[in-house]
């Protein structure tokens, strides 16, 4: 999820960051990639369509919250907004630039996960599902609940949360089944599902509980479409 904060209160942008981070570890999400600005002009200048959620002040020197939101909203109308204010009746405001939320300062943990929870339910797309087995027996499963899939000579795993079901096929049919935005090859074996990559280093991914190896002739895509699914989410 590519976030940014527009406030000009180090201690309340400290405070969102660490709440941030909280909440992921807590509820096992990607990492963030944070953007911090601490007046509207240079955050407007530095302007991204491709940030998933920004985290407004609505004082701010020389342009108020408001009215960047307002510019926010001519050049791209799906970036949620969250309006952060010492007073709840600014933020209230805030629904005519379809802010999607809002919270008083100091901003109490509790009250940042429910706009969290808000915020994630906002984000999720709608389900894929596929359909895994054989002509005669298939299950039908949620793309999300895929974690990876291996290959071991002419048999697939297709390795879920609670369990893992095994077929015979190629991994490049599971390419073509597979969203490819979602999933990537780390090596011949291994095809990830990068919403569960956990940790890469060196030449391993966490995938859940799995480390898995990275070869070095697909590491360097590998990374691209992990970072291109970061940057979106």
């Amino acid at each position: 999820m590519k976030v940014a904060i527009v406030e000009d209160n180090i201690n309340e942008r400290d405070a969102i960051i660490k709440h941030l981070e909280t909440y992921r570890k807590e509820n096992g999400k990607p990492q963030y990639d944070i953007y911090c600005y601490d007046d509207g002009l240079k955050f407007l200048t530095a302007f991204d369509t491709g940030y998933d959620v920004i985290f407004l002040d609505i004082d701010l020197p020389y342009m108020n919250g408001m009215d960047i939101a307002a510019q926010i909203r001519k050049r791209n109308t799906d970036i949620i907004i969250i309006f952060v204010t010492n007073l709840q009746q600014f933020a209230i405001k805030g629904y005519s630039v379809d802010a999607l939320d809002f919270a008083v300062k100091p901003i109490m943990y509790s009250r940042f996960c429910s706009i969290m929870r808000h915020i994630y339910r906002r984000l999720k797309p709608a389900e894929t599902y596929i359909y895994i087995g054989s002509a005669d027996k298939q299950r039908r499963v949620s793309v999300s609940e895929i974690y990876y899939v291996e290959i071991i000579g002419h048999r697939l795993i297709y390795h879920l949360a609670e369990d893992s079901i095994e077929v015979y096929g190629s991994i490049k049919q599971a390419e073509k089944d597979l969203p490819s935005k979602i999933f990537a090859r780390c090596n011949n074996c291994y095809l990830v599902n990068l919403m569960h990559v956990k940790e890469i280093k060196r030449n391993v991914v966490n995938v859940g509980n799995d480390t898995l190896a990275v070869s070095q002739r697909r590491k360097s895509d590998f990374l691209s479409a992990l970072a291109a699914y970061k940057g979106r989410g």
